[in-house]
């Protein structure tokens, strides 16, 4: 007899709906939920990588987004100071981890990576606004999402120099200052044995500190962990999370809505990929063609030897290995004549900031037999001196001019033909001598010497309005390539926006960067924070520069204008032309001898954003200020 259902009411298929869509079943699928998510929490950056990878586990790569998205959305924060565009970078940032968790998923942390990735991504994105917001809005700027705090130039610099450390150190200190991770969790998380941690937090620490103090901000061992820590923190919202995570797992597998496809966190991520496609060909490229020389040579050596050993006599009236005669003296070949240390003195009114960051560099060069360095400060303090050996320290300029056989034994406080470049750092030239005024004339005419003149704002304006004109003073204004104006009565120019350089002429010396052939590498760099060819032609606002140039009334005669700062608010009468930009780096040949004018003592902006930059300039301006002649005569 066939069992029939109760009532007629219940039937297998209800009783399988009740048992998974009921309240039972509900409690059990968020248990099982509830436990994954736990398991999850306890697995390494790798585990998930691999995970997300393999499976398209969108937990897996939320826990990444929740571990490491504060960190992201702070820098991504520091460089863009607008929420949205923050937003976008963040977002783009964890598209290319999804799109490169293959490769990635080897690493145990993905700390270091994701903060390169979006501090790259957070800098382009930073161009393009600037560029759209130009071209469309250019009176519009954008929201500020915090105001600059006595720290955010240090907080932006430690962005730039964490940026440049390796990536063992970089996560490391991400990990424990930036994620507030502690030794033992880090190195649960690295792999890594405990004493590793610290020995290489100790050295990122030590080296992040190095390199601020180069830029101009010292700071102790636990300040610089406290900067760390506020410089890495802050709050993911949820829906933002959501959004990434979803939009991602789209991202990953290559479909996504037509909606989606627009927006710019979507553009920027496929153009960071595209640009580390191209980077890994590039260096494939470079790696064949090394492999291609070495074999090439390998070749030719191996040509050599059998040659050789073929014929070990060598054609006919050589002899491979000769023999000296007898009795016959053996020369050993001459040494290289070792290039003498240039002899500079450096001469300033007072410890400027550039002055304080030149001497510190000078000292460094002389502490390597690369330059001599004196020093004549007319207002000091103990601070303002302190690198300098007291014998190099003179009391008063030098008031002699013995250019004798014994010069080079001679007394460097007082004889100006010790030297071979003066360095002025705005001094006061009305105290001194004439007899001084015309014996540095004379050094330079006659004697071939370097004078390196940067205009300030405490003593130059005394040189645009001295009237009467003693004569030791005019010798000096004779020297220089420029015609001052009195800054006292010049219309007060702005000085709140930061201005870039234009370059009628590309010297040598004003190469930054050792790479390519481009006489002017770097400066792109610096004024708008990546490489463009339109950088001396385009309007746009750049992203650093200098704010201020001293006013000229004219450049001399014979005169060459190597570098000008953008003011169009100041028109120069030049004897032959009229500019509508402020000389601002000028060089003039002045018989035997070179004088160059430098227009501000701002150069200490590029040293901040890249210290070997600043290292390169200087020590080709120094170069290029002593003169031909005089170097060929030592």
């Amino acid at each position: 007899m066939p069992i029939r259902p109760l009532g007629g009411s219940l039937s297998l298929w209800g009783v399988s709906r009740t048992m998974t869509n009921g309240p039972m079943a509900r409690a059990c699928r968020c248990i099982r939920k509830l436990v994954e998510c736990s398991a999850i929490v306890d697995l390494n950056d790798r585990q998930l990588l691999e995970r997300f990878a393999v499976r398209k586990d969108e937990a897996a790569f939320a826990q990444l987004v929740r571990r490491h998205g504060p960190m992201v959305l702070r820098v991504c924060r520091r460089v863009l100071r607008n929420r949205h565009d923050a937003e976008d970078a963040f977002q783009a940032t964890f598209l290319v981890l999804a799109r490169k968790a293959s490769s990635v998923r080897g690493q145990t942390s993905a700390a270091g990576w994701l903060f390169q990735v979006a501090y790259h991504l957070a800098l382009k994105m930073k161009a393009n606004v600037k560029r759209h917001r130009a071209r469309v809005h250019p009176d519009v700027a954008g929201p500020d999402i915090e105001g600059e705090g006595p720290d955010w130039e240090a907080r932006r610099i430690l962005d730039e120099e964490l940026n440049r450390l390796s990536e063992k150190y970089r996560t490391v200190l991400l990990l424990c200052h930036g994620e507030g991770k502690t030794r033992a969790e880090a190195a649960r998380q690295l792999g890594w044995k405990e004493g590793t941690v610290k020995i290489r937090l100790e050295r990122g620490r030590a080296l992040l500190r190095a390199r601020l103090a180069r830029r101009g901000i010292v700071l102790s061992g636990p300040a610089t962990g406290l900067l760390l820590a506020r410089n890495a923190t802050a709050s993911v919202p949820p829906l933002l999370v959501r959004d990434t995570v979803a939009c991602a797992t789209a991202f990953a597998s290559g479909i996504l809505p037509p909606a989606v496809h627009g927006r710019s966190a979507v553009a920027l991520a496929n153009g960071a990929l595209k640009s580390m496609t191209m980077t890994r060909i590039q260096i494939a490229v470079l790696l064949l063609l090394s492999a291609s020389v070495a074999f090439i040579a390998s070749g030719v050596g191996v040509y050599r030897a059998l040659a050789q050993a073929s014929n070990p006599v060598g054609p006919p009236g050589l002899e491979m290995n000769p023999e000296p005669q007898a009795g016959a003296a053996v020369r050993p070949p001459p040494d290289p004549k070792p290039e003498k240390p240039l002899r500079v003195l450096l001469f300033a009114g007072g410890p400027t900031r550039e002055y304080q960051f030149l001497r510190s560099f000078f000292s460094k060069q002389a502490e390597r037999k690369r330059l001599e360095l004196s020093l004549h400060l007319q207002s000091s303090g103990p601070a303002s001196v302190q690198d300098v050996p007291p014998d190099r320290l003179l009391k008063e300029f030098p008031a002699r001019l013995d250019a004798g056989k014994n010069k080079a034994a001679d007394d460097k406080s007082g004889n100006l033909a010790a030297y071979d470049v003066i360095v002025a750092f705005d001094p006061d030239w009305t105290k001194l001598t004439e007899e001084q005024g015309l014996l540095l004339e004379r050094w330079v005419r006659k004697a071939g010497g370097g004078l390196l003149f940067i205009a300030g704002s405490v003593h130059a304006s005394k040189l645009g309005r001295a009237d009467p004109v003693p004569r030791g003073l005019q010798a000096i204004l004779d020297l220089l390539p420029v015609r001052l104006a009195d800054s006292t009565v010049e219309k007060k120019l702005p000085t709140d926006t930061p201005r870039p350089l234009k370059f009628p002429s590309a010297e040598k010396f004003l190469k930054l960067d050792d790479r390519g052939i481009d006489p002017l590498a770097g400066w792109s760099e610096f004024f708008f924070g990546t490489q463009r060819d339109d950088w001396q032609r385009t309007k746009d606002p750049p992203t650093r520069g200098f704010y201020r140039a001293y006013p000229v009334q004219s450049v001399k005669r014979g005169a060459k204008v190597i570098a000008s700062f953008r003011q169009a608010e100041a028109r120069i009468e030049g004897e032959e032309r009229t500019s509508e930009e402020v000389p601002y780096l000028v060089s003039m040949q002045q018989d035997k001898g070179k004088v160059i004018y430098l227009g501000s003592g701002e150069l200490w902006r590029l040293r901040q954003y890249n210290a070997d930059f600043y290292d390169r300039l200087w020590s080709g301006l120094v170069r290029h200020a002593a003169a031909a002649d005089r170097m060929q005569q030592r």
